[in-house]
């Protein structure tokens, strides 16, 4: 595996010599380990904490963004699998939802040890799919959309020309990813998680909690979802 690669991963270790879990965040689109690593200080010392910083952004931002969804799902899935001491549960908000969803479905294809338990954060099933492509439109009909969409671009982007000229590429790149998920359907046939799933919906984000529920035939496990206040970034917000 590439060096670079391997540094994907960053870990924000527990306060004990042997932590009985290992907490695998997965970035939304656009995002890196900044929002996750503040979960560091209201986390079990017996947890180990993990996020992605990927291409394109924070330590590796004069690299450039990743172009191949399945690759990504490879190489993170690689280096997840050689965290054995510790049982895994992961975490992924919005984008990072559907990521955590094919990576645990890699490993499996693996015969890998995956998750114990997944949580898919502001993210519908893919067999719901509602929302046209958006990856390609021009920049003012990209930021359009995502505006209304998500209603989570911080002002003081918004505000900075020198900022949006760096964000828009990054996130515009996170959804030409994205948008090849229904290849990724196809390549692992849909199959289902063999572990727990929990699903969170936020009040304020615009899909209804009822699509949520399509999540439930995505595993063999227990599924649950539980619907919270705030909307789409309430995640990286708190």
């Amino acid at each position: 595996m590439d060096n670079q690669i391997k540094n994907w991963l960053i870990k924000y270790p527990s306060g004990v010599q042997t932590p009985k879990m290992s907490l695998i965040c997965f970035p939304f689109a656009g995002g890196g380990t900044v929002n996750y690593a503040r979960w560091r200080a209201d986390l079990s010392e017996e947890i180990d904490l993990y996020a992605f910083n990927l291409p394109g952004r924070e330590r590796f931002f004069s690299q450039p963004c990743l172009t191949d969804y399945h690759e990504l799902i490879v190489n993170i899935s690689t280096l997840i699998a050689k965290i054995s001491n510790t049982p895994l549960v992961f975490f992924g908000h919005s984008f990072g939802g559907l990521t955590a969803y094919f990576t645990a479905l890699e490993l499996k294809k693996r015969n890998q040890i995956g998750p114990k338990h997944v949580f898919i954060s502001a993210r519908i099933p893919p067999s719901v799919e509602h929302q046209l492509k958006i990856a390609d439109l021009d920049d003012e009909e990209f930021l359009a959309t995502l505006i209304k969409r998500y209603q989570g671009i911080p002002k003081e982007i918004l505000s900075n020309p020198e900022l949006m000229s760096i964000f828009i590429p990054i996130i515009r790149q996170d959804f030409k990813l994205y948008e090849q998920y229904p290849e990724l359907l196809t390549f692992y046939n849909e199959k289902p998680l063999n572990c727990g799933l929990t699903t969170l919906g936020f009040a304020e984000d615009s899909p209804k909690e009822e699509l949520f529920y399509g999540w439930k035939k995505y595993t063999l496990g227990p599924y649950e979802h539980v619907q919270l206040p705030g909307g789409h970034f309430v995640c990286s917000d708190n």
